[in-house]
C-alpha cells in the first residue's frame, strides 16, 4: 500500500480466491497511509453453470427479483448440465462434475460489500461443488440476484470467457 501510495495510485484491489479474508487488512492498510489509497474488495470466484441450493437474502435486504425470476434462470442454466449427465449415464459412463471457472468479483460500495459478503457466505454455506476438494461455486443466478454494486471481470485464463477463446470457441466466448 505504501508503494501504491507513493507512485500516485489512487485504488487498490484484493481478490483473495474464494474468500474475503485480505479485507480487513487491506481497509486497514489504506486507511492508515498518510497519502489515500481506495481499497477495493474483492474475490476471484469459482463459478458453475449448474443449480446451487439457495438460501434468499432477509427481506431487509431482498433484490427486486423475485424468487421465481432467479428459479427460471437457475433452471435454464441446469438444463445443459442436466442433459449431459444423462447422455453421460445413457452411455455407461460416470457423470463429470460440473466444470468450475473463475470469475473476478469486486465491490464497488457498501451495497456491493454486503453483496459480495453474501454471494461468498452461500457459496461456502451452499455451494460446495467438484470432487476431491470440493471448492466453493456459486451461478450466474446466484450473481444476478447479487449484482448490485458489483463491478465483474472475466477472470484470469481459468474464466470461462478465457477457456471458451482458448478452446476455439468464440460463439460461446460471446454468449457468456
Amino acid at each position: 500500500v505504501a508503494r501504491a501510495a507513493e507512485l500516485g495510485v489512487p485504488a487498490l484491489a484484493l481478490t483473495d480466491h474464494g474468500v474475503l479474508y485480505g479485507a480487513i487488512a487491506l481497509v486497514k492498510a489504506c486507511t492508515a497511509s498518510p497519502i489515500a489509497v481506495k481499497p477495493i474488495i474483492g474475490n476471484e470466484m469459482y463459478i458453475v453453470n449448474v443449480d446451487i441450493p439457495y438460501v434468499p437474502q432477509s427481506e431487509q435486504n431482498a433484490s427486486v427479483l423475485t424468487e421465481n425470476e432467479v428459479g427460471q434462470a437457475m433452471r435454464k442454466e441446469h438444463t445443459a448440465a442436466a442433459d449431459a449427465a444423462a447422455d453421460s449415464k445413457k452411455m455407461g459412463k460416470r457423470p463429470k462434475p460440473p466444470r468450475r471457472f473463475h470469475l473476478t468479483v469486486l465491490a464497488k460500495n457498501t451495497v456491493g460489500y454486503r453483496n459480495l459478503v453474501q454471494l461468498t457466505t452461500q457459496a461456502h454455506l451452499h455451494g460446495k461443488v467438484g470432487p476431491g476438494n470440493p471448492r466453493p461455486c456459486i451461478n450466474k443466478a446466484m450473481l444476478f440476484k447479487h449484482r448490485e454494486g458489483l463491478m465483474v471481470s472475466s477472470g484470469c485464463l481459468g474464466g470461462e470467457v478465457a477457456q471458451a477463446i482458448l478452446n476455439d470457441e468464440p460463439d460461446l466466448a460471446i454468449s457468456v
